[in-house]
């Protein structure tokens, strides 16, 4: 009769099986981690979708209203009285598209958390006029009834920022009205 003693062999299986459940766990636990982050990779990509048409819709409103401020001449229903206030207005909606890729690029700066912020004494009606001879032609084209009013106060604010706040505010309001 020959004996052999197998509990090494038996441990190493034993340890083996062991090892070989918890790479099974990790892959499990990894897998769902991966399937996490794609979803989140998915949900960000649709995020930036709407951003862009979001965006590409607000950066149109302004180059239509220069298209619209143009026009007039094009028509030749101007006089000369009008002629500079109307090349003041299209002057104003070119910079207003000159903002808001300013504004994206500024977007892009908060991504990725180098965004500077210049804060600063601002008169209101240095946001309101601009965005009310910006606005006004959209709204009107609509049939809606726009109404800024002048303001002679003064808040601290970075320019930049709080123009496209409310820039988005009267725009959404101008959109979703009847």
């Amino acid at each position: 009769i020959s004996f052999t003693d197998v509990t090494a062999e038996r441990a190493a299986a034993r340890t083996l099986f062991e090892m070989n459940e918890q790479l099974e766990q990790r892959v499990e636990d990894r897998t769902r981690e991966l399937e996490f982050a794609l979803a989140e990779a998915e949900r960000a990509n649709a995020s930036k979708t709407r951003f862009v048409t979001a965006a590409s819709h607000d950066l149109l409103q302004p180059l239509s209203a220069a298209k619209l401020f143009v026009s007039y001449f094009n028509v030749g229903q101007t006089d000369p009285e009008n002629t500079q206030s109307i090349l003041n207005k299209a002057d104003m909606a070119l910079s207003s598209v000159e903002q808001f890729i300013s504004a994206l690029l500024d977007i892009s700066k908060l991504d990725s958390g180098n965004a500077v912020f210049d804060v600063q004494p601002l008169c209101l009606s240095g946001v309101f006029v601009p965005l009310r001879n910006e606005l006004m032609p959209v709204a009107h084209s609509k049939g809606v009834d726009l109404t800024i009013l002048d303001c002679g106060l003064t808040v601290q604010s970075d320019p930049g920022y709080l123009r496209r706040i409310v820039q988005n505010l009267a725009t959404n309001a101008i959109r979703y009205t009847d």
